[in-house]
């Protein structure tokens, strides 16, 4: 009998201390469904920022309707990892980190300013607007690799200094000389 009383009390100190936790887990608000529970986000106030919105209304005097200019597009979203060309790291098996998603996740994350695309949608040039920050070294780095990344993939990039000012026929101009330069590299953009 005393051991079915033991065992009671050991119950009800258990429920009770899972009653504790749940309370203050629901004050707390960790126990809402997804759907109830408040997320930490707001709205930016612009897409793009002064300076680029400056080069993006100059951009578009330029092209005209000869392309679409799509804005700050996801690295992921314009190229692809060529399966072909990576190697698995850390032997085969499951939870083994593949060459494929190292390579993946060092574009996931990454963005470039605009991409001038035909009417089918399909990209054909990469621009990047480079400010005083592009001058430093870790910036340097990551345009680096925005370069490489595109050189690989076969889809041409120009970059552009940002300026107070831009003229249309220049911006044409190495549009045109960064498609012609790919189409002379045997790269085909449509």
């Amino acid at each position: 009998m005393a051991e079915l009383i033991r065992a009671a009390i050991f119950l009800a100190v258990i429920l009770a201390v899972i009653g504790a936790l749940l309370l203050a887990a629901t004050k707390l608000g960790l126990l809402k469904a997804p759907a109830e529970r408040e997320e930490p986000y707001r709205k930016r106030e612009y897409l793009l920022s002064k300076a680029e919105m400056m080069f993006y209304r100059t951009l578009l005097v330029a092209i005209g309707d000869r392309w679409v200019v799509m804005a700050k597009v996801r690295l992921a979203d314009l190229i692809q990892v060529d399966r072909s060309k990576v190697a698995e790291k850390d032997g085969e098996g499951a939870g083994k980190r593949s060459g494929w998603q190292s390579a993946f996740n060092r574009i996931q994350a990454k963005h470039v300013d605009f991409v001038l695309c035909d009417a089918a949608m399909r990209p054909v040039v990469v621009i990047e607007l480079d400010d005083s920050s592009h001058d430093e070294e870790d910036a340097q780095d990551r345009d680096g690799f925005k370069d490489r990344a595109m050189k690989a993939a076969g889809l041409p990039m120009m970059r552009v200094r940002a300026a107070g000012k831009y003229v249309p026929r220049e911006l044409v101009k190495g549009i045109e000389e960064a498609v012609v330069g790919a189409e002379k590299a045997g790269i085909k953009l449509k």
